[in-house]
């Protein structure tokens, strides 16, 4: 009988979540982070009084998050999360406008008030039909195990009786049979971003994501996101031993158990080793040996974000804001075929101290700045960030925005090259593997080796997937394969 001992390698969320889990069922975890501070991602930049989440703005399912902060005795609604309304407000490219909220008579009426037509009414509605039939299915099925680890008839009805060509098919063509304005199309075409992924490519599956969005809400924690990783460290289980500024740079095994070496010359021994980081980065620190090493079209998109202090007041502005380029497919185009950033790029545009003053100076607002950008990783150099900021300095004048950038003190900038060297993100890729087809969204890295001895993979770059909600799910679904391989 082995002793219950774990190693977690990365303390983002889904190392968080998995150690906590596997601490409640009477284990020891020790949890190694390269950084001073967990979180991964979803972290946090101060400056000047601005407060600033680098990673996500908002999460969904709620629920989740309650759940794994009760692991650590705390409770999520203590935090005051706010359920943010509108959700966005939508400019397009003739700088017509649309807001997005949460109630559905209000999202009809802003669809018909702008098309001028019931056809996209009736499109939207049906269309978040789809994603709830879906999302139910993925409930049953993906979201609940990794793919054949416990098919059961259960299982095989549900996908039987699933839309296939509208799960299976193109996400941009499903759209495209839904909705006829093509200021329509290009929000819900905006949602495979979540997950790195381009609309073109994506399967029809991730139509579940402006359903969770919508009905479950997209919710802001005061003082930020990061607020949540804070609750968790301030009251870890005193059977997770974390060993901040501890980055491994070695797996090797004997046969039996771990042998992990720190960058500090330590090594750690475990019989089982948890591994929240990219299956790449475990690839390239086994030498090969364990993990995955990605091809450069499976990888997701990267990023450009600009972390921006405003020292006054600013007009028609909300929480979250989207300026949309003026053509859509040759934006993807631009960034996954030919890798380069986007002559007119989308602009994400969030400004959190709209609803929480107390993430900036009085009188002052934090803006986070973001354009989606190819996997480059190293390639990327200050000529790519002077020319991406440029390029999105155009668009924001475009739709009267200029001053956000141009008016303001940019305090601190995040490029792919930057992500790949401080998040280990393969090239700068935000998600790892990129949600392209049906394979590469459904057959992920696994979440365990073959090989013995045991080794788990959690977060992003494994089952189900990318984003803060399906990250909780991975730590449920590991967690749960781990006590089960170890009753």
């Amino acid at each position: 009988m082995i002793e219950r001992k774990v190693i977690v390698i990365g303390a983002g969320l889904g190392g968080l979540a998995t150690s906590l889990r596997l601490a409640n069922a009477g284990w020891n975890v020790h949890l190694l982070e390269k950084s001073e501070s967990a979180g991964g991602k979803l972290n946090r930049f101060s400056s000047d009084g601005f407060v600033f989440d680098t990673g996500p703005s908002l999460l969904t399912l709620p629920e989740l998050f309650s759940d794994v902060l009760s692991l650590a005795g705390k409770n999520f609604w203590d935090l005051n999360p706010k359920r943010i309304d509108p959700l966005f407000r939508y400019i397009f490219d003739d700088s017509s406008e649309l807001k997005y909220t949460s109630s559905l008579p209000d999202i009809s009426e802003q669809i018909r008030n702008l098309t001028g037509s019931e056809t996209d009414v009736a499109g939207f509605l049906d269309f978040l039909e789809l994603g709830r039939r879906i999302f139910d299915l993925s409930t049953q099925t993906f979201f609940r195990t990794a793919p054949f680890s416990s098919f059961n008839i259960s299982d095989l009805m549900a996908l039987i009786r699933s839309p296939k060509r509208q799960i299976w098919g193109s996400y941009s063509k499903t759209i495209d049979k839904f909705f006829k304005d093509p200021r329509i199309k290009q929000i819900f075409n905006r949602y495979p971003t979540y997950v790195g992924s381009s609309p073109y490519q994506a399967p029809a599956m991730l139509a579940l994501i402006p359903y969770m969005e919508l009905i479950k809400g997209g919710w802001y924690v005061p003082g930020g996101l990061y607020e949540i990783v804070t609750s968790i460290m301030n009251k870890l289980p005193e059977n997770i031993k974390f060993h901040p500024e501890t980055e491994v740079t070695s797996i090797n095994s004997d046969g039996q158990r771990w042998l992990i070496k720190a960058a500090s010359g330590k090594t750690f021994k475990s019989e089982i080793v948890v591994c929240n980081v990219d299956p790449e980065t475990v690839w390239n620190i086994s030498g090969g040996s364990y993990g995955q090493k990605h091809k450069e079209k499976d990888l997701s998109m990267s990023g450009i974000v600009a972390l921006v202090g405003h020292g006054g007041q600013l007009e028609k502005v909300s929480h979250h804001t989207v300026t949309f380029s003026s053509n859509y497919p040759e934006e993807f185009d631009s960034i996954f075929r030919k890798h380069q950033f986007p002559d007119d790029p989308t602009v994400y545009i969030n400004i959190p101290s709209i609803s929480d003053p107390t993430v900036a100076p009085k009188g002052s607002q934090g803006i986070f700045i973001m354009a989606n950008a190819p996997a480059i990783g190293s390639q990327w150099t200050d000529k790519h960030t002077n020319l991406a900021l440029e390029r999105i300095r155009k668009r924001l004048k475009k739709t009267g925005m200029d001053g956000l950038l141009d008016k303001s003190n940019v305090l601190d900038i995040w490029s792919p090259s930057r992500l790949e060297q401080d998040y280990s993100a393969p090239r700068g890729a935000i998600y790892g593997r990129v949600s392209h087809g049906w394979r590469n969204s459904f057959l992920r890295p696994p979440i365990k080796t073959e090989k013995s001895p045991a080794m788990y993979f959690v977060g992003g770059g494994t089952h189900p997937g990318g984003g803060t909600p399906t990250v909780l799910m991975s730590a449920q679904i590991v967690s749960r394969k781990i006590l089960q391989d170890y009753a």
